[in-house]
């Protein structure tokens, strides 16, 4: 997972984006989103890479050119954008870039019956969870039963901070959509985080802190790819 702000790729954690500061990690030293994606690539065989542009979710700005240069230096990859989408135009856009998958974001979606769209179809759906509540419109819930696709189980607050993966939203997730793929986002730290999460049905996580703080290894990842 990357994190963008003002073209730097940055440190999360705990959700406290205003004190989100460039990366300087043995994979990162100095914030160059482009040079970590290809890193992320080369030595984790990373297929698809989760990008955050924060500056489009928070309102103030994009990383839009920075975003498609990744794209276009990793033709075979998949890069999921969450991107702050908000309607169907957005959406549409961001869709054009061939390996490019559109992130919806419950945090800065407007209204819910964006997802019966056909334009989604495509897209993964993030649901946005901080200190336990859901960040969405009124009635997203409803639109959960239409939903096939990927959806991604982001904790916000446990985002850095070592905290452990969230399992048990996991498994309510795992019941109210059967149907579809979940991954956990938030509070990895180690290989047996990982195997928890495989092990309680997740498709996948995302995973930065742990990726550069060392926690887990290229060997880690190849073993639950």
């Amino acid at each position: 997972m990357i994190d963008l702000r003002a073209a730097l790729a940055v440190r999360a954690r705990a959700g406290d984006r205003s004190h989100y500061a460039p990366l300087a990690t043995p994979l990162c030293p100095d914030g160059d989103a482009l040079a970590l994606a290809l890193l992320l690539v080369s030595r984790f065989r990373a297929d698809t890479l989760y990008i955050a542009d924060l500056d489009a979710i928070t309102g103030t700005g994009g990383n839009r050119a920075l975003i498609e240069r990744i794209a276009a230096a990793l033709p075979e990859t998949t890069l999921w954008v969450d991107a702050g989408i908000g309607d169907r135009d957005a959406l549409l856009q961001a869709s054009l870039q061939p390996n490019l998958r559109p992130v919806v974001g419950s945090e800065t979606l407007p209204d819910a019956d964006l997802l019966r769209d056909p334009a989604c179809a495509s897209a993964v759906l993030s649901l946005d969870q901080y200190r336990g509540r859901l960040l969405a419109p009124a009635g997203l819930e409803a639109h959960l039963d239409g939903w096939h696709g990927d959806v991604v189980l982001m904790g916000l607050d446990r985002v850095g901070i070592g905290g452990g993966p969230d399992l048990a939203r996991l498994a309510r997730y795992r019941r109210r959509l059967p149907r579809c793929r979940l991954y956990a986002a938030g509070g990895v730290r180690d290989a047996g985080d990982l195997s928890r999460l495989a092990d309680a049905g997740a498709a996948g996580a995302l995973v930065a802190t742990a990726l550069h703080d060392g926690a887990i290894s290229a060997d880690d990842v190849a073993a639950f790819a």
